[in-house]
């Protein structure tokens, strides 16, 4: 993407001085290239996303957030790390080998072009489980402050390997795929090792197969919300054409920025306290509390974003969707 950017600069010096149908004639150059390009990522990362939830690095949270919770002791919350940290690695190295043996397939069913690059960028969406962990950890133990360090460090460590791959080097996609998998390959060895240290790394089988119990039935239901999340389109695609589908497509991710900045940071700083709050005296009334006023947030939210609805079509697309 770097790459594409730094061409439509380079160019714009000189789309002045082309005619009108030579302008046109580069825009639409361009935005094919951009298209297929988006196109590419987009098919790697529903790639990536189902080999993440058929293996079970997708649920590797939610479940850690439930052993841990349950946990009694300080031992058994080592073991429970101890034990997830072992199925997120095995998840990994088991993967590696279904995703060479698939790529070939699935380069020509969705017509990608490049087998190798889809192998490397499944394997770069997967190594982001070898970082869930460890964060997820520090969010069971209130560890806020590392846990914001980390994620900050994650964060700027992409970008600036990003812009030297990019910018410097000129790999273009490969690099912005390399970046990925270079930060998030660090700091997953380096969480892991301190997780291993400060659990003295005693897996225990009894909390493996609790995970695997808790996390298999998440299995079908994330590969049916991915149905959910995207099937319709294709479905409105051949019913309705494909100006509805982008008028469709718009709002949908104006709805998904929403919940980003409502629902899923609330929800990320109420998990860690759930079990304590089920196992207390008014645990019910606590939960209740809870649901209610982080629903009241996404609520209000919403109203705002539906009194604005115009600045927010106009901020994020072209004045063409407001008509």
């Amino acid at each position: 993407l770097g790459g594409l950017l730094e061409v439509v600069v380079n160019q714009s010096r000189h789309v002045r001085r082309l005619a009108q149908p030579a302008r046109q004639a580069l825009s639409e150059i361009l935005r094919r290239v951009v298209d297929a390009v988006f196109l590419a990522l987009a098919q790697v990362d529903r790639i990536g996303e189902v080999f993440n939830i058929c293996l079970l690095t997708q649920a590797i949270k939610l479940t850690a957030f439930n052993l841990l919770g349950n946990a009694k002791d300080e031992a058994q919350r080592n073991r429970v790390a101890s034990s997830v940290a072992v199925v997120t690695w095995a998840s990994l190295l088991l993967g590696t080998p279904l995703v060479l043996v698939a790529a070939g397939p699935l380069d020509r069913l969705l017509s990608i072009g490049d087998p190798m690059f889809l192998v490397f960028g499944v394997l770069t969406l997967m190594l982001q489980a070898t970082t869930v962990m460890p964060l997820g950890m520090m969010q069971a133990r209130f560890e806020s402050l590392p846990y914001v360090i980390t994620t900050v460090g994650i964060t700027f460590t992409h970008v600036i390997v990003t812009s030297l791959f990019v910018a410097v080097f000129r790999w273009g996609i490969w690099g912005v795929v390399a970046s990925l998998a270079l930060t998030y390959g660090t700091f997953g060895i380096v969480l892991s090792i301190r997780e291993f240290a400060r659990s003295s790394f005693h897996p225990d089988r009894q909390q493996i197969r609790r995970f695997l119990h808790f996390a298999a039935p998440l299995v079908p239901a994330g590969l049916l919300a991915i149905v959910m999340h995207n099937g319709d389109q294709l479905f409105m695609m051949r019913s309705h054409g494909a100006a509805v589908v982008g008028v469709y497509a718009l709002a949908y991710r104006i709805t998904q920025a929403l919940e980003a900045f409502t629902i899923e940071p609330l929800c990320q700083l109420w998990h860690p306290w759930i079990y304590k709050a089920y196992q207390s005296e008014h645990g019910r009334s606590e939960l209740g509390q809870a649901a209610t006023r982080i629903l009241a947030v996404y609520i209000f939210a919403g109203l705002g974003l539906v009194i604005l609805r115009r600045e927010a079509v106009s901020l994020l697309s072209s004045s063409d969707y407001l008509e």
